[in-house]
């Protein structure tokens, strides 16, 4: 079952604590408010269902077939679901507008039409969905740690050693690279960590750095609640060697993006 499946089913049956419309997720900006934006989309995902959680879903991403200074979005699709028992109703796939995002600071956001969407290309991003990064750390996917421990696991890349702002690395892929190594993205939040364990609230951070110099670039700070730091950072990838994009939020109408020099 996939995993936001299984979370709302977890809520319905009162396994874990759940607000009526998902969870919640939010990201601002501390340092690099030239290079990083949190903004959110006009409108739902679904006319149809306001309401529904996105949570878990991917996004679909296009280049535009004239430039790679914008970018098309919209969901993977989704058949309607009953998530009161499960029930997927076969053969009626929600409608979903799709977004032309300009990969600048500040950010504009204007509908997509179907001409422009057919007539795009498909984004690579980085790292691949299925690519766990804790590799570069040495080892597993992390030690266990109470509340307050700090991972000792270190990053050091281009000479130079890349701190992190949480105590705990994200365990899957606390490391994000960009297209050609340039920038890279850390992964971190506060909180505990015993055997693929974490609390449903706390704290989450991104540092991103440029590697060759070691500088860090932005810091966004955010935090979660009723989900798991590895949902809520799930769908954090660059879409080349400059741009970093993460959809967030029960909804997936909030994004940050950062566009780096």
């Amino acid at each position: 079952m996939p995993f936001k499946r299984r979370f709302a089913l977890l809520c319905v049956v009162g396994v874990v604590g759940c607000r009526p419309q998902g969870s919640h997720t939010e990201y601002s900006v501390v340092e690099g408010k030239n290079y990083c934006q949190v903004f959110t989309l006009p409108a739902p995902w679904s006319a149809k269902s306001p309401a529904k959680q996105w949570l878990g879903v991917s996004m679909k991403y296009r280049w535009p077939n004239s430039n790679h200074r914008e970018i098309l979005v919209t969901p993977e699709p989704e058949e309607e679901t009953d998530y009161t028992t499960e029930k997927v109703l076969t053969g009626r796939t929600l409608v979903t507008p799709k977004y032309r995002i300009t990969l600048t600071v500040p950010v504009r956001v204007v509908a997509a039409t179907e001409e422009e969407w057919n007539l795009s290309t498909p984004a690579r991003r980085w790292p691949d969905a299925a690519e766990m990064t804790y590799g570069l750390l040495g080892g597993g996917t992390g030690p266990n740690l109470r509340e307050g421990e700090r991972d000792r696991r270190e990053l050091r890349l281009g000479g130079h050693l890349l701190e992190r702002t949480g105590n705990i690395w994200a365990p899957d892929k606390p490391i994000l690279l960009s297209a050609s190594k340039k920038y890279v993205a850390l992964q971190s939040w506060d909180g505990w960590s015993a055997a693929g364990k974490s609390p449903y609230a706390g704290k989450l951070y991104i540092d991103v750095y440029e590697v060759s110099t070691g500088r860090a670039l932005a810091r966004i700070h955010g935090k979660w609640s009723d989900w798991t730091p590895e949902g809520a950072q799930a769908e954090v990838y660059w879409l080349s060697d400059n741009d970093l994009i993460a959809p967030f939020d029960w909804d997936e109408r909030s994004f940050l993006l950062c566009h780096l020099p």
